[in-house]
């Protein structure tokens, strides 16, 4: 999206921030006072860390005659993707495309994943859509987080064709294979607009591109926060905030942009601030974001935040900016990641070669290529809660335990369980997508919730599921999150778990949840009656395996007796985790019934040593 001619109007924020950054300087003065400008070290250690200096080049070319624009990239399935626009003729106006890549140099387009809509519709000429809730810690995942069950987007859309005709309004979409280039199931009706009651003065024009992100400080007071760009009928183009407890339903924060630049006294139309991307760096909030006409042309900064409201703008070199005969017009519309050591600064360069997608990078990839990816091995995902992986000192899970009993030179074991987790939480709180992230075909999950699937639905933890397997739910606002919620059954959020992984050509492996140290009457208490038999069957309605560890594990307790399974495997006062010797006593227990698994290549990745080894 170029809009080269913005129209007259007001515009402040960088040259003061500016001045405000300057003076904290000279005084030589660091705080922690999130209205306050960031230290300037702060600043300058996060431009070192974001750096690209080498222009790799073009990576992504429109078909003849159209354009691309606003790449944003994720991961999924261990691969690469990136939706992006296209700018489309007869009738003109944007649309929504998918291209995916194996090392984010070669990219191959899929298809178009948001149309425009049918003649008279609200966004009857552009669907220029863009990804929400993107993890954004900078050493992450670099996933889609899922909400409600879906991955989700929100598009700039406007009835009129031609380039950006107003009115232009933000759009919500959802699907559930981010993957596939299907059209996306669109939200009926706009989100924002530019003439809602509670729209501002620096937005009762245009808007623009919208980032979402998941805060679960609340620190503005809800779950989920956009940014957006936008622009009063004749004035200059800023970034402002509207925040939401749904995705649905969104209210305006603040009353002013939080990013907007000054427009230079000789300028005769307006400067733009744009295409907000947020991560999260050294414990700093990052805002990548374009500038133009402020400066010579258009090209790519940041700013960096506390709090996600107050920012205070880089005012060094440029990430990206003209200086080759591809991008030699513009440099700008950012969308920056980190991967194994290197950034990657995707952009929109607008040159000889037209409109396309380039890429900057932090260190030169065209002298020095990365090495190809080696094959990689199939990887035995662990899932679960703390009787799977603790960090507590004195307890073990049993996933820690459980490479023991494999080759792992052919087979990966990543346990990515997380103490507290249920089989709700686990979703929610975006575990499940970043192992989704990297789930590749060929691969196996073992699945194992139920200890903290009880307790209140809405207030603490609020990890509770509703029990049993069937399909009821409840609408909750969570008290702890402020999000509203669809709580669902203990056998919903395993059938999520199983199809997902189904459907990336991955095996799940469901098991019962490993017993408690409680006895009765000489016997160790099962939970066949509750969380052990709804996964046995949910496993049986959906015909994937299922290992009842509650029953063998409680089998291998009573051989030993209380006493001893009390004195060696658990420590006084706690009934659920395991010590060490407790932890591997389990995962020996399971590997053994794994490799007794038929129709499969797990068996042949197991070694059960002898009990002294």
């Amino acid at each position: 999206m170029n809009r080269s001619h913005p129209s007259f109007g007001t515009a402040a924020g960088i040259a003061f921030a500016g001045l405000a950054l300057l003076g904290a300087a000279r005084a030589g003065t660091v705080t922690t006072d999130p209205t306050a400008p960031v230290d300037p070290a702060v600043l300058q250690r996060i431009y070192e860390e974001v750096k690209t200096p080498y222009k790799y080049g073009i990576v992504l070319r429109p078909p003849p005659g159209l354009k691309v624009d606003c790449p944003n990239v994720f991961r999924f399935g261990g691969r690469w993707y990136m939706v992006y626009v296209q700018f489309e003729n007869d009738p003109q106006g944007y649309t929504t495309q998918l291209a995916v890549s194996d090392d984010l140099l070669h990219w191959q387009p899929l298809g178009t994943i948001l149309e425009r809509g049918p003649a008279g519709s609200w966004d009857a000429a552009n669907a220029a859509g863009g990804l929400a809730l993107v993890d954004p810690d900078w050493n992450g995942s670099h996933a889609l987080l899922s909400y409600e069950g879906f991955y989700w987007m929100t598009y700039l859309g406007g009835p009129n064709p031609g380039y950006e005709a107003p009115p232009l309004m933000i759009g919500l979409a959802r699907t559930r294979h981010p993957d596939r280039p299907v059209p996306w199931t669109k939200h009926p009706d706009p989100i924002l607009k530019p003439d809602d009651p509670d729209s501002r003065p620096f937005e009762s024009g245009v808007l623009f591109k919208s980032h979402i992100l998941r805060d679960d400080s609340l620190g503005l007071g809800a779950p989920f926060v956009m940014f957006y760009n936008a622009r009063p009928p004749r004035g200059d183009e800023t970034i402002g905030i509207a925040v939401s407890d749904d995705l649905r339903t969104w209210r305006r924060h603040g009353t002013n942009p939080v990013i907007a630049a000054p427009r230079p006294p000789h300028l005769k139309h307006g400067v733009i601030c744009g295409d907000p991307q947020i991560v999260r760096i050294h414990g700093h909030w990052v805002m990548f974001y374009f500038g133009a006409f402020w400066k010579p042309g258009a090209f790519d900064t940041f700013a960096v935040s506390r709090d996600l409201q107050h920012w205070t703008p880089w005012t060094g070199p440029d990430l990206v900016a003209p200086s080759e005969p591809w991008d030699r017009e513009f440099a700008h519309k950012p969308w920056v990641l980190k991967h194994n050591g290197v950034v990657y600064h995707f952009y929109c360069a607008v040159g000889d070669q037209g409109r396309v997608i380039a890429l900057a990078t932090s260190r030169d990839l065209r002298a020095q290529p990365p090495p190809p990816p080696a094959p990689p091995l199939p990887t035995l995902w662990l899932i679960g809660d703390s009787t799977v992986q603790t960090t507590t000192p004195g307890q073990m899970g049993w996933g820690t335990q459980l490479p023991r009993f494999f080759n792992t030179n052919v087979v990966r074991i990543i346990n990515r369980a997380r103490g507290g987790r249920s089989s709700r939480t686990f979703i929610t709180e975006g575990l499940w997508d970043q192992v989704r992230a990297e789930l590749r075909p060929g691969d196996f999950v073992l699945l194992q919730f139920g200890h903290n699937d009880g307790g209140p639905l809405d207030e603490g933890r609020a990890r509770a599921s509703l029990h049993g397997t069937g399909e009821e739910t409840v609408s909750i606002t969570n008290r702890t999150t402020g999000m509203k919620e669809t709580v669902h059954t203990y056998g919903h959020y395993l059938r999520r778990y199983i199809r997902d992984t189904l459907d990336h050509g991955a095996t799940p492996i469901v098991l019962s949840p490993v017993p408690r140290n409680r006895w009765e009457n000489g016997r160790v208490l099962r939970n066949r009656q509750d969380y052990g038999g709804w996964a046995a069957t949910v496993a049986a309605e959906l015909n994937v395996p299922f290992i009842d560890l509650n029953d063998l594990v409680a089998r291998h307790y009573e051989s030993l007796g209380a006493n001893v399974v009390s004195n060696r495997y658990f420590r006084e006062g706690d009934h659920t985790h395991t010590t060490p010797e407790g932890a591997l006593a389990t995962a020996r227990i399971l590997a053994t019934a794994l490799a007794q698994l038929t129709n499969s290549p797990v068996p042949g990745w197991i070694r059960i040593p002898s009990s002294n080894e």
